[in-house]
């Protein structure tokens, strides 16, 4: 009986785990049948294949053969990748064996409302410090998330720029006045997002997150503070030293709120308090970034959470 033939009509054969040298074999010697039997099957479901793609008895190098074979479409491949360990899906990726075009055509082909290309899904940073932790983080795949995108940099690395902030109860806490953390950042155009809270009702600044902070005097920040016994978030500029207010209203800051900033290409702006508009303007003072900065200005303690660039 022909290869093809033969798993065609034994798709069970693909669920050989046991003995892995069997598949890495018939990837050596017949990878266009192979390739055909996968894309073609449909009673051979993706996951039963993501199974052997992740086997590490199978080489990553006759995986990459295999992806880059023309009997195999890359909608297929797709599929199969959801249900491989994402460390292998990486290094098939990242080998040269497979080239530029079909890498992005297998890209591409994720790139679906169900996927995580479009529909909303992709995002920049995501931090939920559900890990409790500011380094050596726990990625998804360790402690689950309730996020609805997908991060290029999820639960990052924090700096500690001065001594204050850390995570307990799965949010981002500061324990000292003048406590600083960053991460790098050169997101300009698109979505910052997160929720805060300060346990101070002094008249005094809570928070200072510089969310587009090029360096020491230089940024767009996002301020919380209390100002003749009244509670005020505001949008600001910070020229040259100088700060500037855009955007501000008052409101109970010691309750946690969720904080929405946009900008387009044009410096348009628009801040949101819990989904609801507090203005716009438009500015273009600042239009580069190096970090994010987050900076508590009163033992507070101040609490963030869910942070969402995207």
């Amino acid at each position: 009986m022909a290869l093809k033939e033969m798993m065609l009509r034994s798709p069970t054969f693909f669920c050989a785990i046991a003995r892995p040298d069997w598949i890495a074999d018939l990837l050596a010697t017949d990878k266009d049948a192979l390739a055909g039997t996968i894309d073609a099957a449909a009673e051979i479901s993706a996951n039963i294949v993501g199974s052997i793609f992740s086997h590490p008895d199978v080489e990553a190098s006759d995986l990459v053969d295999l992806c880059a074979n023309d009997n195999l479409t890359p909608v297929r491949i797709a599929r199969i990748f959801d249900h491989t360990k994402a460390s292998r899906v990486q290094e098939i990726l990242d080998n040269a064996n497979i080239t530029i075009q079909k890498g992005q055509e297998i890209v591409d082909a994720m790139s679906d409302p169900t996927k995580i290309g479009t529909g909303g899904r992709r995002g920049y940073i995501g931090d939920d410090w559900e890990d409790n932790r500011l380094t050596s983080r726990d990625k998804a795949a360790t402690l689950a998330t309730t996020f609805d995108k997908i991060f290029a940099y999820f639960r990052p690395e924090w700096t500690e720029v001065a001594a204050g902030w850390g995570a307990s109860g799965g949010e981002l806490v500061s324990s000292a006045n003048g406590a600083e953390i960053g991460i790098p950042s050169e997101f300009t155009v698109g979505t910052w997002e997160w929720d805060e809270k300060t346990e101070s009702t002094a008249d005094v600044p809570y928070l200072w997150f510089r969310f587009m902070w090029v360096d020491a005097n230089n940024a767009m920040q996002i301020r919380m503070y209390g100002n003749s016994g009244t509670n005020v978030v505001g949008l600001e500029k910070y020229v040259s030293g100088s700060r500037t207010g855009l955007i501000s209203w008052d409101r109970d800051t010691t309750v946690m709120h969720t904080i929405k900033v946009t900008r387009d290409a044009n410096g348009n702006w628009e801040i949101f308090d819990d989904g609801v508009s507090k203005g716009t303007t438009t500015d273009t003072s600042i239009t580069s970034s190096n970090e994010i900065r987050i900076i508590a200005e009163n033992s507070g303690p101040t609490h963030i959470d869910n942070l969402k660039v995207y």
